[in-house]
């Protein structure tokens, strides 16, 4: 029987991480605040509708990305006047620096491989079969690889990144990590 007592107990671990991911996804907290409060309305339809969710935050982070980009579309249908575009466009490649800085700290102290699987994972939302398919491998490998990137994260999370040995990055790699990331393709992946 679906509850409202069981739709908490399931997503009541996440709610921590949604929040954050939310107004990350609308670079403010009140967007991000309405965005979280819809992720959560929506999601608790699909759970009365559909059942138990297997994997909570996936799901979760997959229903706000889904309606961040319903709203971003609607915005851009938008007439916008010349003022405008021009502070949108210097926004989107302010953006686009950002996620290129993150994603050359990442290279410098992970693979390639593990870059690739961990985007998939925890930014895209795919599951480890999924991914597994994608390049060929088991699911207990694609295991490994998130675990152990998920380590070196959390330590360069800890650490001072210029402290840590540093690996030569591959500019059209990271080109395409940053393209996927910006335009919210990840077959650019792999």
């Amino acid at each position: 029987m679906r509850t409202k007592a069981g739709f908490e107990l399931l997503v009541t671990p996440c709610l921590f991480d949604l929040h954050r991911y939310c107004c990350h996804l609308a670079h403010s907290k009140w967007d991000g605040d309405d965005l979280y409060q819809d992720v959560l309305l929506k999601s608790y339809a699909y759970y009365l509708s559909e059942g138990e969710i297997k994997e909570p935050l996936p799901f979760l982070y997959r229903v706000a990305r889904n309606l961040w980009i319903d709203h971003y579309r609607k915005l851009v249908k938008m007439p916008i006047s010349a003022d405008c575009d021009y502070s949108a466009r210097a926004y989107w490649e302010s953006d686009y620096f950002d996620i290129q800085e993150i994603m050359e700290r990442l290279a410098r102290h992970m693979t390639a491989r593990y870059v690739n699987m961990w985007l998939l994972a925890d930014y895209f939302g795919y599951t480890m079969t999924e991914i597994a398919e994608r390049f060929n491998c088991t699911v207990s490998v694609v295991k490994n690889v998130l675990f152990r990137a998920r380590e070196i994260i959390h330590h360069l999370k800890r650490q001072e990144l210029n402290r840590l040995r540093t690996h030569r990055v591959v500019h059209t790699q990271l080109d395409r990590w940053v393209q996927a990331v910006m335009t919210n393709q990840p077959q650019m992946i792999g």
